[in-house]
């Protein structure tokens, strides 16, 4: 039942705390056999869903791994997750459009289909990230129905990674890098820039928001001249708690009218703040936002 999954979900939390075994914190063994039953089933789960990535099959994150709760770990409700999603698909899309025009202009020649995808980065946000998966395996099996099956014809679309500390994802293979704000940017994703930036800091630190806001604009690329910007920085959207949208505003980024929800909605009041007009929502503040003085200072 409902009442007793939560029951163990919070014996299996207090486990996780300084007691080292299910005896010190006192079960009974009809207890302990409970809690057994449910951590063999939920390994399985996240064991089946790791076989899925490996062989293709894009599955929904709230049916096969479970929350971390340690981790500050809340998936998106489903509508947030695609609401997302497409957003930062039409974005990638319309960048590397813009890339090749430019290419084109540059060349002296004719615009051309774009040759290069846009790049999509996640930050702390998977279940964005496997949202994205989703869609885009779908658009790839349409586009393979309506040519005959020959997937190799349809053109790039958009890329996904996912910068996360929870190493479960790492069944994504290349499209993963572990993250952990303490430490920063992967040195192997140093030099690199995404069209698209979707960032969700865990804890509302400024240490942690400063930190990961940086990251994030440091992997934002340069805004194309046809991009309204308020940062200099291509699209970037933060989701963090409306209590950090004044803090958000030091980095450009303005608060929305578009809230992000919890699949179990939680109460905690999330916020879309972007650097760019955008189809999310009406930005709460027609006024221009504060100097970026921050987004040329390094964390320490």
């Amino acid at each position: 039942s409902t009442q007793s999954t939560w029951g163990i979900r919070f014996v299996v939390f207090a486990c996780r705390g300084n007691a080292t075994s299910m005896e010190e914190v006192g079960l009974s063994e009809h207890t302990r056999a409970a809690l057994l039953e449910f951590l063999q089933e939920k390994a399985q789960r996240e064991a089946q869903a790791r076989r899925d990535v490996e062989h293709g099959n894009v599955k929904q994150i709230t049916e096969t791994f479970e929350e971390d709760w340690q981790m500050s770990q809340f998936w998106y409700d489903d509508e947030t997750q695609t609401l997302l999603a497409e957003e930062a698909i039409r974005l990638a899309t319309r960048a590397a459009e813009l890339r090749a025009a430019a290419q084109a202009r540059q060349s002296g020649g004719e615009c051309a289909p774009p040759h290069t995808a846009g790049r999509i980065l996640c930050i702390s946000t998977p279940s964005v990230f496997i949202k994205l998966q989703s869609l885009k395996a779908a658009a790839a099996a349409a586009a393979a129905a309506a040519d005959g099956g020959d997937t190799t014809a349809a053109s790039p679309h958009v890329t996904s990674h996912l910068f996360e500390y929870d190493t479960r994802f790492s069944s994504y293979g290349a499209d993963f890098s572990f993250y952990d704000y303490n430490t920063g940017i992967p040195p192997a994703l140093a030099g690199e820039t995404f069209d698209v930036v979707l960032v969700d800091p865990p804890f509302l630190s400024e240490a942690c928001q400063s930190r990961m806001c940086s990251d994030a604009l440091q992997l934002a690329r340069p805004a194309f001249p046809e991009e309204t910007s308020t940062n200099g920085k291509g699209p970037v959207i933060l989701i963090t708690g409306a209590v950090m949208s004044e803090f958000a505003r030091s980095f450009g980024l303005q608060a929305t009218s578009r809230r992000a929800i919890h699949a179990r909605n939680l109460g905690n009041n999330l916020v879309c703040h972007t650097n760019y007009p955008s189809a999310l929502g009406a930005w709460l503040c027609d006024a221009p936002p504060h100097p970026t003085s921050r987004l040329d200072q390094q964390p320490s």
